[in-house]
């Protein structure tokens, strides 16, 4: 079984698929029958880069 260590510790993921335990807010359905929560913060790469060379630029 793959992911042992997230299933156990997460049990609220212990029924996803093996594609959305890393990423499982990708699935807006996994996330209403797990209770587990959705991002709180926007991590993408882009925006990161964004910010700082908007910061960059002051």
């Amino acid at each position: 079984m793959p992911a042992i260590y997230l299933r156990r510790w997460l049990p609220e993921l212990k029924d996803a698929p093996p594609a959305l335990l890393h990423e499982p807010w990708k699935d807006a359905a996994l996330l209403k029958r797990s209770g587990y929560p959705a991002p709180m913060v926007e991590a993408s790469r882009q925006a990161a880069l964004a910010a700082f060379q908007a910061m960059r630029g002051r």
